[in-house]
Parts: C-alpha cells; structure tokens; sequence
C-alpha cells in the first residue's frame, strides 16, 4: 500500500521482480482525490491495482473522509473485509507512514537502513506529532537484525498495552 504523493513523486512498481514469479501481490494506492495518473506505471503491470479515494468513482473504492484525507481505518478495514488481505506491507513516505503510526494502525515495522547521514533538511521517515512526554512514544521492540549488503534491516513489532 502507498499514497497518492509516493506514486506522483517515485512511480513505483510494487510488485515483485523476482524469477518465475506466478502470483503478484494486490497493489493499493490511497488517494482521496484522485490525483495520481492512470499511465503511472503501477497501472500497467500484471495483478490487481487497487485505488481508495473520497470521490464517488466507478473504477475505485470509496471510502470515508477523515481529517481531509481518506480514513485509513476503513481502508485497512475493507482490505480485511472485502479484499482477502491478511497482511498490508506499506512503502510510503514520512506523512503517510506517520498518519498510520499516529493511528495506532502498524503492527510492524521493517526499516531498511544504509549507513548514510543525511541532516536537518532530510524528509523524516515518520511524520507524526511531536511527543512530549516519553510515556505518549509508540513503542516497539526489535524482534530481529540482520545486515543485507552494507544496510541493515530491522524488524520491530509493536508492544502490546
């Protein structure tokens, strides 16, 4: 799943480029009000590409506005329901990845990390509220690490309250 702003600024593939694969997993964009381009590449390859908006659109599906955005409740909410996905992988920028956190809609998260400091200017891979007391932080632990290459990957999973 991504966001209308990652599909616009990357046009992204999201699908697996591997040998002799049969079966490509559904592709979900969210775009509440349809700015991303049917000749983006996601829209031309094999599988299913699914779009979420709050605009009335017989090629989409429709889901509530929250905030200004599409609600990402319903959204997951319709994947499990009506869609048979028992698992959604996200690759999306800060906003849309910190709409999610702030939600308390990630169960896991897989950060794939190159040994790269970027500063102060760099867009933040979580944009969500500042926390002002440590008690209100989301919290996970590190269920595993592992190094690919020169990056790490690191799997964290949510602390159940």
């Amino acid at each position: 799943m991504t966001s209308s702003a990652t599909v616009i600024a990357d046009n992204p593939s999201l699908n697996v480029r591997l040998d002799n694969v049969v079966r490509q997993p559904k592709r979900v964009i969210v775009d509440s009000q349809l700015r991303v381009s049917r000749k983006s590449r996601i829209f031309g390859l094999s599988g299913e590409t699914l779009v979420y908006t709050c605009i009335d659109n017989t090629d989409t599906i429709t889901v509530p506005a929250k905030n200004g955005h599409a609600d990402l409740t319903a959204v997951l909410k319709d994947l499990g329901t009506n869609q048979q996905c028992n698992n959604v992988v996200v690759e999306a920028g800060g906003r849309f990845t910190g709409a999610l956190l702030s939600q308390d809609l990630v169960d896991e998260l897989v950060l794939y990390t190159a040994p790269l400091l970027l500063g102060e200017g760099a867009k933040p891979a979580f944009n969500f509220p500042f926390v002002v007391k440590l008690s209100e932080a989301k919290r996970f632990y590190i269920h595993d690490c592992s190094i690919i290459g020169d990056d790490s990957k690191t799997v964290l999973r949510k602390v159940k309250s």
